[in-house]
Parts: C-alpha cells; sequence; structure tokens
C-alpha cells in the first residue's frame, strides 16, 4: 500500500477499516470493507461493503442489497419513506423523482407537476410545445406518440396531435382524437372492435385489390359487410331492411333490386317477386309490327277471384308454409289472374319466371294484358261499327 503526499491511497490487495477513512483519492485491486464512513474524491476497487453510508457532497446515502436489487437512500430517512430501488429486472422503482433536468443520451428532459398533472418535455421548450402530461383522472395527454410495437391503453386515450403506431392498438376504453386525425397505414389495414369479453363483433378495413372501403359484423353468422367503392356503389352483402315509414319499424325481410335489361327485377330475402316495368320508349323497340287479333286469346282468359294464402320461404330460406311467411293469408276478396295460366294463353312474356320456380314468385305482367285487352276492344268496337253501318 502507497500514500503520497497528496493523501491518494493505492493498494493491491484488499482493505477492511474499522472506522472512518479520508482521502483524496482511494484505490484497490481487491475489495473494501468500511464500518465507518468513507471520504474520497475518487473510490475504485474491485467491491465495497459500507457498513454505515456514503458522503457526497454534504448529504450521507445508504446503499446495499436487498432481495433481487440494490436500494439507495439518505441517511437516517426509512426505507418505505424515501429509497429508490433498482432490481435484476431492469425496473427501477422510486417513491418520487423531482428534477430540474434529466441527462438521457444527450437530450436534457424536464419533468414536473403542474394543476393535476406531470409533464415530461425537453428542456428548453416551453410549456405546451412537445409535452407529454399524464393525468391523475388517469389521461395520458401527448401532442405526438410514435409506437414501433404494440401499444396497450387500460383507459382512454386523448390525442390532440399525432399518433403513429408500427404494430396494434388496443383501447380497452376508448380512442379519441380531438381535432386531430386517425390514420391506419398498411395493406388491408384492420380497426378491430371486441365486447367486453374480448369476443371480436365487428372490423373495418379498406380492401386494396377492390378498392373497397368495408364495414364487416361477426356477430351472428359473421362475414355479413357493407362495402363503399371508390367509384360511388354501395355494396350490402344481404339486402336493404327499410321501415315502415320513419317512425315505423323494420321488418324481417330484405329486399333487392336487380336491373335486368329494361326493368328492375325484385327480390325479397332469396326470393324472386317480379319485374317493375315502367317503361315504353319507342328507343328500346325492335321489330314493331301490329298486334295480331286477339279475340279468341281474350275470351280463353280465366279472370278469378281470390284471398291471399300464407307462402314464401321462412327467414331459414325454406319454401315452405311455415311461421313468418312472406304472403300473409287473409279473407280480404281480390280479382286477377293466375301467372302461368297468362304465359300458357298468350305469351311467355305475359308473367314472370315459371310455375313452381323454387326461387321465384310468379308476377304478371300488365302491359301483356293490357295490350291484348286493347286489342280486343278495337276488334270490337269493328264489329259494333260494321253492324250500325248496315
Amino acid at each position: 500500500m502507497t500514500i503520497d503526499n497528496a493523501g491518494n491511497i493505492n493498494m493491491s490487495g484488499a482493505l477492511s477499516v474499522a472506522g472512518a477513512l479520508s482521502a483524496g483519492s482511494f484505490s484497490t485491486g481487491g475489495s473494501g470493507y468500511f464500518a465507518g464512513t468513507v471520504t474520497a474524491g475518487a473510490v475504485t476497487t474491485a467491491s465495497m461493503t459500507i457498513g454505515q453510508n456514503i458522503q457526497s457532497s454534504g448529504p450521507y446515502l445508504v446503499l446495499g442489497a436487498s432481495g433481487s436489487g440494490v436500494y439507495l437512500r439518505p441517511w437516517g430517512v426509512s426505507e418505505d419513506a424515501g429509497q429508490a430501488y433498482q432490481g435484476t429486472d431492469g425496473y427501477f422503482t422510486s417513491p418520487g423523482i423531482r428534477s430540474t433536468n434529466i441527462q438521457s443520451n444527450g437530450v436534457s428532459l424536464l419533468l414536473g407537476a403542474a394543476g393535476d398533472a406531470v409533464y415530461l418535455r425537453p428542456y428548453g421548450i416551453g410549456n405546451g410545445t412537445n409535452q407529454a402530461y399524464l393525468r391523475t383522472d388517469g389521461y395520458f395527454i401527448t401532442p405526438l406518440l410514435s409506437v414501433s410495437g404494440y401499444a396497450g391503453f387500460g383507459s382512454n386515450v386523448d390525442i390532440a396531435g399525432s399518433f403513429s403506431a408500427g404494430g396494434n392498438i388496443t383501447a380497452a376504453a376508448g380512442l379519441r382524437s380531438n381535432g386531430g386525425s386517425i390514420y391506419v397505414r398498411g395493406s388491408n389495414s384492420h380497426v378491430w372492435f371486441e365486447d367486453g369479453g374480448g369476443t371480436t363483433r365487428g372490423v373495418v378495413y379498406f380492401e386494396v385489390g377492390s378498392d373497397q372501403l368495408k364495414f364487416q359484423n361477426q356477430s351472428g353468422s359473421g362475414g355479413n359487410s357493407l362495402a363503399l367503392a371508390g367509384d360511388g356503389k354501395i355494396y350490402a352483402s344481404r339486402g336493404i331492411a327499410s321501415r315502415d315509414g320513419y317512425s315505423g319499424g323494420y321488418g324481417s325481410v330484405v329486399y333487392n333490386l336487380r336491373w335486368d335489361s329494361g326493368s328492375w327485377y325484385l327480390k325479397a330475402d332469396d326470393l324472386g317477386i317480379g319485374y317493375i316495368a315502367v317503361t315504353s320508349d319507342y328507343r328500346t323497340k325492335k321489330d314493331v309490327v301490329d298486334l295480331q287479333g286477339t279475340w279468341d286469346t281474350v275470351k280463353a282468359l280465366r279472370p278469378i277471384k281470390y284471398t291471399q294464402a300464407n307462402f314464401g320461404p321462412n327467414p331459414a330460406g325454406d319454401m315452405s308454409r311455415e311461421s313468418n311467411p312472406l304472403f300473409v293469408e287473409d279473407d280480404i276478396e281480390r280479382w286477377g289472374f293466375i301467372a302461368h295460366e297468362l304465359q300458357e294463353t298468350m305469351t311467355m312474356s305475359a308473367a314472370t319466371a315459371h310455375k313452381d320456380a323454387p326461387n321465384d314468385i310468379q308476377s304478371p305482367n300488365p302491359w301483356t294484358i293490357i295490350a291484348a285487352l286493347t286489342k280486343t276492344v278495337q276488334e270490337l268496337q269493328a264489329r259494333v261499327e260494321a253492324l250500325e253501318g248496315k
């Protein structure tokens, strides 16, 4: 061991001191044990055990080991009141941190309190600029948040500026942007919705291949979606359910309309109901000739009266007269025709579909009937006029 005129101590082996040690600097190649106080400008040792405290510019510090970590606290303060603890798991635990600035990799950080929140911002940046707040109500407020992996939030997240995440975002209570925007980037990126039990109930995503923004409900049978295409079209996977007036309720039947070469074809659920034909423009017709006599055709028609019966598929799709049919029986007297009889007597275009079609309800074509009746009336007029001329 050597001691120079400046009070510096150098030794190659271990040192054990029963009392206090004071030196300009202290260096040992082995371990050091001190039962009292160590006062030195610098201490270098392979390991050091201090029974009492370390003096650092006035305050006394207690450094020791506990459990799977080391602790540091002021001398004379109990462990519970003011002890900082560094565990081997990498977590640093302290009852409180207060500092004008914290140096981290060359950047000075300012940590402090304001109102009901604590804040963190780069040192030298004004209050309110690039400042993150953690409020006592659980809200974390920051003008910009970037996450490279998974982000999970157990409470609400208010975003006044930008939020960027390279991975998934889970917000148990809610995700809200006050006056800003929320962007979901990536090919076919999804926004999932779960219930309180964690079961997926729906998803919103943009399908790049079809250029469609899709809203998909995954409850029940799942897979039912509404899509908004880039060309302005709306695609509904099942159909449209309308109300009985704006104050009425929604029925169980959905309907679909399809444009079919000049007419609208109507379907209720999967059952074809018939055509809605409202056009008679000459530009839509070719091979136009006068209709031949329909005297015998009209004479062969069978006008009927009837009441309506239960018929149509139930929600399960059965073409049977079971519960909740599309056509509900009543005792109202109606007049009309049988659709397939019109086809047999006149022409196939006198009605839609064909008799006993599995997925269609036959409907008459009023224009065909009107044309036949008009031609017969004209024939009758000619006969009357011929008789009156005799």
